[in-house]
């Protein structure tokens, strides 16, 4: 599979030496819309389960030797 160039090159010219540079394609204006009800509560129980895992840690005991 052939990807499609993800922008452009640009000439450019500075002090009398030319040069090429790339110039990336600009990104979308806004993300799509794909966030579901479903999909937001899942991100938004994944975002807060590792203040849930560090509160849990902090009262445990160390294992005894």
């Amino acid at each position: 599979m052939k990807k499609e160039l993800q922008g452009r090159y640009v000439t450019i010219s500075t002090v009398g030496e030319k040069a090429q540079t790339f110039a990336p394609a600009p990104l979308p204006s806004r993300p799509p819309g794909y966030w579901t009800a479903e999909l937001r509560s899942k991100f938004d129980q994944a975002l807060l389960s590792p203040g849930r895992l560090g509160s849990v840690s902090s009262e445990a005991k160390p294992c005894p030797s």
